[in-house]
């Protein structure tokens, strides 16, 4: 899909003819190998679970709540699947809804896989140190990949061919349509040529190390092809003991085909995909596509996905074995996860839990935020206000002395300046007079004078005449009274 691009991959095979433990300690160094060249923080771990009890099936089913349909599902698992499910793990995913007549449907996919499988691979991931986001069958897998990829009305057939079984999925345009598990896998042909043989030389008994060799370098020969082999078996033997298995796959495949035709009605394809490590086997796609008469192709699944530069350097072979763990990659962990239901709940608890987190430290970021914004505001208002009251004081100041100033000029507005009165009376006074009483009312100064000499009329009307000359405008006599010469 556009805008995916595979950065990075490792592959590693385990080692032939091993028991269940070994096989178990060389998963664990490989996924701790894995864990050591590459990082998972911050990624999704998808798990692509197989084995002979994990599958998945396309159904129909009538409209009703989910928790009735899981219900209904689980009593029915049995009839949709030809092993025992008696300690299977299921899980479903809803499609898009159908009329049928009257009745509305759901199209949904169910998958499902041993409880022994499963926890399996959760301890061998614990022990690694992983903790897996889904756990999805290769055929969930193989599916997400292949609607990625192709968008054609034709039917179109993948076969994925692992070590132990066959994934056979028919598609038409973006949906599966039919899933298949095939008990033969690459293994198979490997056990059939690890036997002991008759040879020019004497009886020779071929290891599983040996076998390997032998199938990854001669395949399925031809039947006129005529060459010995790694110097102990010729090419017709060879054809011999894989022929059988060979034949077995085909004769798997048509079952399939035929059961799909008497499901679904025809079954027209327009060609068969092989992928998986399987789908290596030299002489394979001949040998399928001459005995199912349909044509074989290789198939790529990274196709339309960038490759990041140099990534695929001398290892282009490798993709074949990648189909499945980029499909269940394209499923982001949504949808089908057979991961324990208890592992789900806790995850599911631990995922809110994280959310509930986040949200309390960004409120408590944004609260923290809140009060030194409002802290450093507070503290730049209270330099403002203090700014502003010592300017207040100045301004208080300045009115404080204008109003004293206003005042006083009020108060003393209707008086005259004494220190001049005093003087002009003192330079005109006549020494035959003194000052008896000085008051102001109304703005009339009344002064009260007594003579003690001299003629009366001669020094009142001469004092007069001095005033008025000076500082005492408009002087006159208001009373006089010779007998008290005032």
């Amino acid at each position: 899909p556009e805008g995916l691009i595979l950065f990075n991959f490792g592959c590693k095979e385990l080692p032939l003819g091993i028991d269940s433990a070994a096989k178990e300690a060389a998963t664990l160094d490989i996924l701790r190998f894995l864990t050591g060249k590459f990082s998972f923080r911050n990624s999704k771990l998808i798990v692509a679970i197989n084995c002979p009890k994990t599958a998945m099936r396309r159904l129909t089913a009538p409209l009703m709540p989910m928790d009735q349909l899981r219900a209904r599902i689980e009593v029915e698992l049995r009839n949709y699947f030809s092993f025992s499910v008696d300690d299977a793990v299921f899980d479903l995913e809803m499609g898009g809804k159908i009329n049928d007549g009257e009745h509305k449907k759901y199209r949904l996919i169910v998958a499902t896989s041993s409880e022994k499988t499963l926890e399996k691979h959760f301890s061998l991931l614990s022990k690694a140190g992983l903790s897996a986001d889904a756990f999805v069958p290769a055929s969930y897998g193989l599916e997400k990949l292949f609607v990625n990829l192709y968008n054609k009305e034709e039917a179109i057939c993948l076969l994925d061919i692992g070590a132990s079984a066959t994934e056979l999925v028919i598609f038409k345009g973006k949906e599966m349509v039919f899933s298949r598990k095939i008990p033969v896998g690459g293994d198979d042909f490997t056990k059939a040529l690890s036997r002991e043989l008759a040879t020019e030389n004497g009886r020779i008994q071929i290891s599983g190390q040996e076998a390997e060799t032998i199938k990854r370098e001669c395949g399925l020969p031809l039947a006129e092809d005529s060459k010995i082999i790694d110097g102990k078996v010729s090419s017709f033997q060879v054809l011999s003991m894989l022929r059988p298995v060979a034949e077995q796959l085909v004769s798997e495949i048509v079952r399939c085909f035929d059961y799909y035709r008497e499901e679904l009605g025809d079954l027209e394809l327009g060609f068969i995909s092989l992928s998986g490590g399987g789908s290596y086997l030299k002489g394979l796609d001949v040998f399928l596509k001459n005995n199912l008469g349909i044509e074989i192709r290789a198939f790529d699944p990274l196709k339309g996905l960038k490759i990041k530069s140099g990534l695929l350097n001398d290892n282009d072979d490798l993709k074949k074995f990648l189909a499945v763990a980029i499909g269940a990659a394209l499923s982001e962990g949504k949808g089908i996860n057979l991961l324990p239901s208890e592992i789900k709940e806790q995850r599911k608890y631990n995922f809110k839990r994280n959310i509930l987190e986040i949200i309390i430290s960004l409120a408590v970021l944004f609260l923290l935020v809140v009060y030194f914004g409002l802290t450093i505001r507070l503290n730049n208002l209270k330099k403002g206000i203090a700014v502003t009251q010592m300017e207040m004081r100045g301004v208080l100041a300045v009115i404080e002395d204008g109003l004293t100033d206003n005042l006083s000029g009020k108060i003393l507005a209707d008086e005259p300046y004494w220190e001049d009165v005093f003087k002009e009376l003192s330079n005109v006074m006549p020494d035959n007079v003194y000052l008896k009483e000085l008051s102001v009312e109304n703005k009339i100064m009344h002064i009260s004078i007594v003579v003690v000499s001299g003629s009366f009329e001669d020094t009142l009307s001469g004092l007069i005449n001095t005033l008025s000359r000076g500082l005492f405008k408009d002087a006159k006599i208001v009373n006089s009274s010779e007998q008290s010469r005032e």
